[in-house]
Formats: C-alpha cells, structure tokens, sequence
C-alpha cells in the first residue's frame, strides 16, 4: 500500500496574517502621533510669545516715626527762690505752703480737693506731687519696701525709689538727689502719691506681723499695703516727676539737664539715638550728630547705672570742622554688663585729646529691663 506524501500549507498562511496586523497597529501609533504633533503647533501658532516684563524697584527711606509728646499742651511751674521747674496738665493746680513747718510746692488735681473748705491742708491732698527743696518730715516719709523707680528723673545723679502696695504696682514715688541748687538741703526731695482706694495694712517687723499699737517703735518696721488705686492718675504723676528740672546748680551754672543747659548742648551736639527714658539693651547703639564750632575730635561716651556703676564706655571718633552747619554724623555701639538697677544714665562728653576733664554736654535718662512684675 502507498502512502501520502502531502504537506498542508495552513501554518504559514496565519503566520503571515499576524504580521500584516502588527504593521498595521504600528502605523495607526504612527499616524496619531503625528496628528497630535501637528495639533500641538497648530494650537500653538495662535499663542502670544511671553513678552518680557522690566523689574520695577522702589526704595523707601525710613523715617523714624516720633512718638507724641505726652506732655503737650501742659503748663509749667517756675520757682526762682528755689531754682526748679515741673509742667502740669489742664486740671491741676499748684499750691505752695508748709508741712510740718517745712517748705512745699504741691501740684494735684483740682476735682480730687477736698470739697466744703475754703482753707485747704496740703497734708490732706491725698494725691499729690510735692517738692520739699528743704527736705521731707520724717513723720511723712512712708515706712513702705521700696524698689527702684521705672520712672526716669531727667535730673543727673538723680535716685528714684517706688513705694509698691501688696500687687506690686507703685503707689508712690520718693526722688532724691545728690547735686542739687545751693538754696536747697540735701535732704530735699519730691514726692508723688496716689490715693489708695480699699485700704488696708499689715505692719510688720524683721518680717513678723506686729499691731498697729507697737508699731514705728524699731527701725526695721515696715507696712505693707494693699489697695486699688487709679492708674490714669498714676501716670499723669510719672509725667510730671519726668518733667522736673533744676534751672542751676550750686556754681550759678545751668544745670545739666536743665532747658538751658539742654538748648546749649543741642547748638552743638544732636543725640538721636537712644532717646531719654528708653530702656536699653547690651549691645548699646548711640548715633547723633556734631555740629559746627565744637572744640573737640572724639566723644567719651559712658553708660552708668543709678547707683554711679560704669556699666560700659567707649569712644566715638568724628571729624571736626567749621562747615559742618548740617552736622557730622556719628555712630558707635558697645556692649555693657547687666546691672540689678532699672534706672540709669548715658553720658556724652567732649574729648579733646589733652588729658584735661571732659566738658559734660548731654545726659540721656536710661532704664534697664526690670524684674519686677505688677
């Protein structure tokens, strides 16, 4: 019997499908493509170019904003027998009188008076601010804890102490000084107090509550009090105590600090930087102006604290000149070591380089960052 010999021919025909349909599938990836290609520029032929946009740049130059005058439109007191001034609001009155036999200048605010009398007692004004140039009764004088004052005394060598109630809040001031007008003792003080609403003390000795009875017969004894008192009041009281000047000093001189004094230092001499009553921070920065006429080629600067402790010095060079009417610019910072006090003074004196004592032209009031809470 033959066999077949026939060969089928199936397998490579699907072969060759197959590959037809990878071409084709090939193609259509192609063809979209290329359509979204041309979609694309199409699209993008209609779109603007960025157009470059020039930087604008402005400069502000900084203006140090001023800070309102808290005293103004107020009055000012002139005594010439004893050689001060203060100012005063709208309100307030002046009264001169004595306590005690001494000598005193009280400003306080009329509605607070006494109402029903014609013949007022100082003593019984309860808020007040009272100069005693001859010095202050020792019967007046609070047994209070005092701290140092928050509040800058713009008088040289002045020291200020708070009275505090129990809340830590101040309730009066005592201010005293070490050069004072050759009319006054050295004793002489002035002294601020408000009217503490819901009053009541403890009197205590080395710590101990005593009475009322025993009390004031040892000199450790003391009084704590606690209360309410108007805070509005109490600042109108700091603005004046800020305000007092002495016109002269034992030597017939302007005082330093003085209008006088201050007008003569302002015709040569510009500090802008820290301004009076600022509380200041180590590392210190003090900048100003020299003016025209100024006999001098540096600043001693010199930072101390109330009771006289150089914190810190240093010297600022400029140039001196007849043409400098605008004022030759100085600058200078220096670092200076902590201190327990609150209250200081920044000291600017002209050099001249001659090793003799520096003439003192201005006196900027400092504070310090106080620990106290109220």
């Amino acid at each position: 019997m033959l066999k077949s010999n026939s060969v089928s021919t199936e397998a490579p025909s699907t072969q060759r499908e197959a590959g037809n349909a990878v071409t084709l599938t090939l193609l259509g990836l192609a063809v979209a493509i290329l359509a979204g290609v041309f979609v694309l520029y199409w699209i993008g032929r209609d779109v603007a170019p960025p157009v470059p946009i020039e930087q604008q740049y402005t400069t502000e130059s900084f203006v140090e904003e001023e800070q309102p005058d808290p005293r103004a439109g107020w009055h000012t007191y002139t005594n010439d027998d004893y050689n001060f001034s203060f100012q005063y609001p709208p309100g307030w009155i002046v009264a001169t009188g004595t306590v005690l036999g001494v000598p005193n200048y009280v400003v306080y605010d009329a509605r607070l008076a006494p109402i029903g009398t014609t013949t007022i007692s100082l003593h019984d004004i309860e808020t007040q601010v009272a100069v005693y140039p001859l010095g202050m009764p020792s019967a007046l004088v609070p047994a209070d804890r005092a701290v140092d004052s928050t509040v800058v005394v713009q008088v040289p060598q002045a020291s200020a102490k708070d009275l505090l109630l129990d809340s830590r809040r101040p309730w009066a001031t005592l201010v005293s000084f070490e050069r004072v007008p050759e009319v006054w003792s050295t004793d002489g003080v002035v002294f601020a107090r408000v009217r503490i609403d819901e009053e009541s003390r403890t009197y205590l000795r080395n710590g101990e509550v005593v009475s009322e009875e025993t009390y004031g017969t040892s000199p450790d004894d003391e009084i704590v009090r606690t209360g309410f008192s108007d805070p509005a009041i109490r600042t109108i009281q700091e603005e004046i105590l800020r305000s007092f000047r002495f016109s002269v000093q034992t030597d017939g001189a302007p005082a330093a600090g003085s209008e006088e004094d201050r007008s003569a230092a302002d015709a040569q001499l510009r500090v802008r930087a820290p301004v009076s009553g600022t509380v200041v921070h180590s590392p210190l920065e003090v900048r100003g102006e020299v003016l025209a006429g100024l006999d001098a080629d540096s600043l001693d600067i010199v930072l101390r604290d109330s009771a006289e402790d150089v914190l810190g010095q240093t010297v600022a060079p400029f140039v001196a000149g007849q043409d400098n009417l605008q004022g030759v610019p100085f600058a200078v910072t220096f670092a200076f070591a902590s201190t327990t006090a609150t209250t200081g003074s920044l000291i600017v004196q002209a050099s001249t380089g001659d090793g003799q004592e520096p003439e003192l032209f201005e006196v900027i009031p400092v504070r310090f960052v106080s620990d106290i809470a109220y």
